[in-house]
C-alpha cells in the first residue's frame, strides 16, 4: 500500500508531529490543541468557530483506508465516508523539523489502496463539499482559499479540474496566475493577488500564486537577500490579514519526482491536444530543478503558519493527489462548521 522512498509516516517527521500530534496549535483556549483521540468541543448552533479553530483528530500511524467516519453535515443528515477525511491532515507541514524534499516520498499511497477506491471516495467527498459550500454561501461569514504550488507539470490544473468539477460554480472562483500583464507590472506584485481573493461564501482556488513572485526571482538570482526577507514578511502579513477578516487558507505543494515530470513533459509533446501547455520556460526551469527544490525547502517552512498551513502532497499518482486535496478541503469546511442564517422574516406573519 505504501509506495516510494520509505513507506509509512514514521520516516517523514516533518509531515506530522511527535506521537501522531499535529504541529497545529490553536491560539484559542476554548479550542485546545488536538492529540490522538481528543474530541472536538461542542459548538452552539449559532456560534461559528474562528478560522483557526480547526481541530485535527488523528488516528495514529496505522493506515485507516477502510475506516469510516460518521459525520452529520450542515443539513443534519448523517454520512459515512469510505476513507476517513481526517487522515489527510497527516500531510500538514511540521515546521519544527527541517524539510528535505529529496527524502519525502513522491509516490506514497498510504491512505488509499488504489485508483478505483480513490475515485469512489472522491465522489463522496465532493458531494459533501458541495453541500457545505451551499451553506457557506448562504451564511456569507467565511471564505475558503486553496493555493496550489509545485514544479511544472505537478498537477495544479488537474487537481482543480478533478476536485472542483461538479461543484456549484456559483460558489467557486478559480484564478490562474501567469506572467503579469502591463497593468499588473505597474503595481506592486501583490496587487493582482488581492483582486483575486474569494468573497465571503466562496471557495477560491489559486493556480500558482503570490509565491511565484518569491520563488522564481529567488531561483534566478533576481531578488536580493533583503528583498527575499521583505517578501516573506509581506506574504505572511497578507495571509494573516485575510484570515483575520474571515478567510480560511490551505496551501498545497504538489511533490513530484524529476522522472515523473519528464514523463509528463513527453506525454504533452506526444499529445496534440496538450501542445498548448508546452512552454520553453518549462525546460529552462527543469535545468534548475535542484535550485527550485532548495528554495521550496526554505520558503515552505517559513510561510507555513497555524492560520495558513502548507501540505506536502505526494503527487506522482494523480488520483492520490486529487483525493488528498478533496479530503483536506472537506476537513476545512467541516472545521468552519457553517450554518444557515436565521430567516429575515417571521413566517407566522407571511400570507400567500
Amino acid at each position: 500500500m505504501n509506495g516510494g522512498r520509505g513507506a509509512g509516516f514514521s520516516r517523514f517527521p516533518w509531515l506530522t508531529g511527535d506521537e501522531g500530534e499535529s504541529h497545529w496549535q490553536s491560539p484559542d483556549p476554548a479550542f485546545p490543541s488536538s492529540r490522538v483521540g481528543r474530541r472536538r468541543p461542542a459548538v452552539a448552533r449559532n456560534h461559528l468557530p474562528s478560522p483557526n479553530k480547526v481541530v485535527l483528530i488523528l488516528s495514529g500511524n496505522r493506515s485507516l483506508s477502510h475506516s469510516k467516519m460518521h459525520h452529520k453535515n450542515a443539513m443534519g443528515m448523517a454520512r459515512d465516508f469510505s476513507i476517513n477525511p481526517k487522515l489527510w491532515e497527516r500531510y500538514v507541514l511540521n515546521r519544527r523539523v527541517r524539510l528535505r524534499l529529496r527524502d519525502v516520498s513522491t509516490n506514497e499511497t498510504g491512505f488509499c489502496i488504489d485508483k478505483k477506491s480513490a475515485q469512489s471516495a472522491l465522489k463522496e467527498y465532493k458531494h459533501e463539499i458541495d453541500r457545505l459550500l451551499y451553506v457557506l454561501s448562504a451564511q456569507k461569514m467565511r471564505s475558503v482559499l486553496v493555493i496550489f504550488q509545485g514544479m511544472d507539470a505537478s498537477g495544479k490544473d488537474g487537481a482543480i479540474r478533478h476536485v472542483l468539477t461538479g461543484l456549484n460554480p456559483q460558489h467557486c472562483k478559480v484564478t490562474s496566475f501567469e506572467e503579469p500583464s502591463g497593468e499588473e507590472i505597474d503595481h506592486d506584485y501583490l496587487w493582482r493577488i488581492y483582486r483575486a481573493t474569494p468573497a465571503k461564501g466562496q471557495l477560491g482556488a489559486f493556480n500558482r500564486s503570490h509565491y511565484e513572485d518569491l520563488l522564481v526571482p529567488r531561483v534566478r538570482g533576481l531578488l536580493s537577500a533583503r528583498g527575499v526577507t521583505m517578501r516573506l514578511r509581506q506574504i505572511c502579513d497578507m495571509e494573516r490579514i485575510w484570515v483575520e477578516n474571515g478567510a480560511v487558507i490551505r496551501k498545497f505543494f504538489f511533490h513530484i519526482s524529476r522522472k515523473e515530470q519528464a514523463d509528463r513533459f513527453l506525454a504533452r509533446l506526444e499529445d496534440p491536444t496538450k501542445h498548448w501547455k508546452v512552454k520553453e520556460s518549462d525546460f529552462v526551469d527543469r535545468k534548475l530543478w535542484s535550485k527550485f527544490q532548495s528554495v521550496y525547502e526554505e520558503v515552505l517552512p517559513l510561510t507555513s503558519t497555524p492560520q495558513a498551513p502548507w501540505y506536502v502532497i505526494p503527487s506522482d499518482h494523480k488520483w492520490y493527489r486529487d483525493i488528498a486535496v478533496a479530503g483536506i478541503v472537506l476537513r476545512t469546511l467541516q472545521g468552519i462548521d457553517p450554518h444557515f442564517p436565521k430567516p429575515p422574516l417571521d413566517r407566522k406573519h407571511l400570507k400567500i
